[in-house]
C-alpha cells in the first residue's frame, strides 16, 4: 500500500527500477517498504505466488527464485553467492563446501535483505514470514552464524513444548 521503487533511468521510454541492492542512481536504491508490505510480500512467497485463492505469480518463478541459481563451479572475489542465492534471495542451498549456510533451517529457506539491516526471512517448513526492520546492524549485515543460532533456538522451540505448555496438557 505504501512503497516506493526508484527509477535509475528509461530505455525507449520504458522506466526501469533500480535493481535492489544498488544504492546508486536516482531513486537511491531498490524497494522502499512498510514492514506490513514486506511481511505480506513474504506471504506471498510463502504461499508460492497466491493471494486468497488468486495466483499473482506464478508459482515455478517463485521456486526458481527461491532456489539456488549460481553455480558451485568459478570464482568470486567479493561475496561468495555460489550455492546460495536465487533470483535476489539468499537461500539455504548446498555451498562449495557441501555445507548450507544455515545448517539449523529447513533446506528452503530463503530471505531478502536490505539497507539498515532489514530483511524478510520466508521458512515454508515452518510456514513462517519473519520480517526486521531498523536501524543498521552493527556489523553492517547478520552473519551467518548468528542466522545458524537463531533458527536453531527457533526449531527447538518449534520441535521441543515449552514447560508451561505440557503443563497445561496434563492438566486439560
Amino acid at each position: 500500500t505504501k512503497w516506493e521503487w526508484g527509477v535509475s533511468g528509461t530505455v525507449d521510454g520504458i522506466a526501469l527500477n533500480n535493481p535492489p541492492g544498488n544504492p546508486g542512481g536516482s531513486g537511491a536504491g531498490g524497494v522502499k517498504i512498510t514492514p506490513r508490505d514486506l511481511a505480506r510480500f513474504g506471504l506471498l512467497m510463502l504461499n508460492r505466488g497466491n493471494w486468497n485463492g488468486k495466483q499473482l505469480l506464478s508459482a515455478s518463478f517463485v521456486d526458481e527464485a527461491t532456489s539456488n541459481q549460481v553455480p558451485v563451479g568459478g570464482g568470486y572475489r567479493n561475496r561468495d553467492f555460489r550455492g546460495r542465492y536465487g533470483y535476489y534471495w539468499w537461500v539455504n542451498g548446498l555451498m562449495i563446501d557441501g555445507k548450507r549456510p544455515w545448517p539449523n533451517a529447513p533446506a528452503k529457506t530463503y530471505m531478502v535483505n536490505g539497507a539498515g539491516a532489514n530483511f524478510c526471512v520466508v521458512v515454508p517448513e515452518w510456514n513462517l514470514v519473519i520480517v526486521r526492520m531498523g536501524s543498521p546492524w552493527r556489523l553492517g549485515r547478520f552473519p551467518d552464524s548468528l542466522w545458524d543460532g537463531f533458527f536453531a533456538r527457533l526449531a527447538a522451540g518449534i520441535t521441543t513444548p515449552r514447560e508451561s505448555q505440557v503443563r497445561r496438557a496434563d492438566n486439560a
